[in-house]
Order: structure tokens, then C-alpha cells, then sequence
């Protein structure tokens, strides 16, 4: 897991005007006037369905993108980590203020750790993670054949 991936879709409507939806979160919907505009404001529709859907309680949509439309929309690393801690909470039955004695923090500090669109450090988040028994892993992935080869260090450096 580097990133959330949802799908989009993009699509005309009746006056022409462009929609771009998520097909995991049907309550996303950008319109713009262009193709550009609505996708300008998916990502930020998409941040706060989700954050809405957290504070309903609701279980969040793993978000893997259909490789066969091409089109997707990536969240930030930073709002993917935080959705990864609702998800352990959720799974764990551990409420916001029930996190928040554990780390011994105050009830609006775990509300911001878990605010999407609040840029949190990731060592916050980490604490997070351990106060659940859980540990954070990190990768670097690439596509080969994407990628550009180092150049070699001279000689003697």
C-alpha cells in the first residue's frame, strides 16, 4: 500500500457539462464546465466523502482503481496512512477517545491526526499505529521499465 487508488470515471451530462465520479464512492460527484475543472475537484470531493464517511462511522472502500478504465485518482501518502489508522481502529473497536487515552493526547488532537486534509507528522500517526499494537512499513516501488538507470559515481568520489 503506497497510495489509495480509486477509479474515475468521466462523463457528459445532459447540458454538457463534465461530471467526474468515483465508482467505489458514489456519493463523489465534480462537475465542472471542462473535463479539467471537474477533475480539479475530485480529489477534494473524494477527501471529503471519506471524512464524512468516518464520522458516520461507515466502513471506507479499499480503493484499489480498475486497470481497465486508465483513469484513477491517487490520495495523498499522508490522508492514505490515515485511513489506514481508521481502518485498525475500526477493526480493533477502539473509538477516537479511546485512542486518545492511550496516547495520552487530547480528544481534538486525535481528530486532527484522523483529519484528512490536516497535515499531520508522521510520527504522530506512527504513535497511532503502536497504541494499537501495529507498526508502520514502508516501500519504494517502481514500474523497470519506467525507469531510468543511476549513472554511475566517477571514479575516485
Amino acid at each position: 500500500m503506497l497510495h489509495t487508488i480509486y477509479t474515475l470515471l468521466l462523463s457528459t451530462d445532459e447540458d454538457g457539462n463534465f461530471r467526474a465520479r468515483i465508482s467505489e464512492l458514489p456519493e463523489v460527484d465534480a462537475a465542472g464546465d471542462t473535463a479539467e475543472a471537474a477533475l480539479s475537484r475530485v480529489e477534494d470531493e473524494v477527501l471529503l466523502a471519506l471524512m464524512r464517511r468516518m464520522s458516520a462511522h461507515r466502513d471506507i472502500p479499499e480503493g484499489h482503481g480498475a486497470p481497465d478504465t486508465g483513469r484513477t485518482v491517487a490520495l495523498p501518502l499522508l490522508a492514505t496512512l490515515k485511513l489506514a489508522l481508521y481502518r485498525e481502529m475500526r477493526g480493533a473497536g477502539v473509538r477516537k477517545i479511546d485512542l486518545a487515552r492511550r496516547l495520552g493526547w487530547h480528544p481534538p488532537q486525535i481528530d486532527r491526526l484522523l483529519d484528512l486534509t490536516h497535515a499531520s507528522r508522521l510520527d504522530q500517526i506512527e504513535a497511532g499505529f503502536r497504541a494499537l499494537g501495529r507498526s508502520l512499513e514502508f516501500a519504494v516501488t517502481g514500474d523497470s521499465a519506467d525507469a531510468e538507470p543511476a549513472a554511475p559515481e566517477p571514479a575516485g568520489a
